[in-house]
Formats: C-alpha cells, structure tokens, sequence
C-alpha cells in the first residue's frame, strides 16, 4: 500500500496545495512503478498497478475503477485550463456549465463531476485532438504521460 500524502484535517476543505501534492505523487507512483515493472509484468498486471490505489480506497471495483478513470480525465483538463490562460470563468462559459463546477474541477472534488462532464470538457479544451476512448490495457496511455507529450 502507497501513503501518498498525510496530513491531519483541521477544516473540512483540503487546500489546493495538498491536493496538487497528492495529485503529483499520484502522478509520480504511476511514472515509477510503472517504469519498474514494465519488463517484469503481463498488460493485466499493469492495469492492475495502474488501478491500484484507487482500488486499495475502495472496496467497490467500479466505484474505484470510476474514479480512477475521473481522476486521469480531471489532471488533463486541469492541464489543459492552465496553459490555456483563461480564468475559470471563461472557461465554464467555453464548456458551457457554471464556474463553480470548474473551481470543483480545480480544487479536485472528484467526486462532484460526471464522467460524461468531463468527457465533453476534455473534447472543447483540447480543440478535438484529445478525447476519452476505452483501449486494452497494454495500449493505454496514463494522464502523466498525456501530459508529459502535450508541454
């Protein structure tokens, strides 16, 4: 099991500086175990690797593959928001929702956000050229990597 972050709760918002520490050593676990076990597993025991910290959180397999799936949407889009130079509100007003589900967005309230949402919002960010596509396991590219080819 992987401790990502440890802090303890004074209020009940995290800041965004705690949630862009998790999200980066999210990021960074995936990078590394992913690197180290390539030569050594099968394509299903990668997924499994991909998957796992979501699915060590939670005890529903679609619920954690769910949000596995968001949170690799939602570290995109928020890539994509920041290099675009436009604030929040001009972004919600391109994707056509409320300002506030962006600041959810930005503020990694993963659970607030549709998949479907972010789908559409990935699809108008990125101009068409990126979209959400269900691929087999060995072929998938992780939100790092995604990232890492668009900077």
């Amino acid at each position: 099991m992987f401790i990502l972050h440890a802090f303890e709760k004074k209020q009940n918002r995290t800041s965004n500086r705690d949630i862009r520490l998790a999200q980066k050593a999210l990021r960074e676990l995936l990078k590394r175990t992913a690197k180290q076990n390539s030569d050594e597993q099968t394509s299903s025991e990668k997924n499994t690797m991909t998957e796992s910290a979501f699915h060590q959180l939670y005890d529903d397999p679609d619920k954690a593959t769910n949000y596995a799936t968001k949170a690799e949407l939602m570290i995109v889009i928020e890539h994509l928001i920041k290099h675009s130079g436009l604030n929040n509100s001009q972004v919600a007003k391109l994707v056509g929702t409320q300002r506030s589900r962006i600041s959810e967005l930005m503020n990694g309230k993963i659970e607030k956000i549709s998949l479907d949402s972010l789908n559409t919002w990935l699809a108008i960010l990125s101009g068409g050229a990126l979209k959400m596509a269900v691929v087999p396991s060995d072929a998938a590219v992780s939100a790092a990597d995604t990232i890492a080819s668009l900077s």
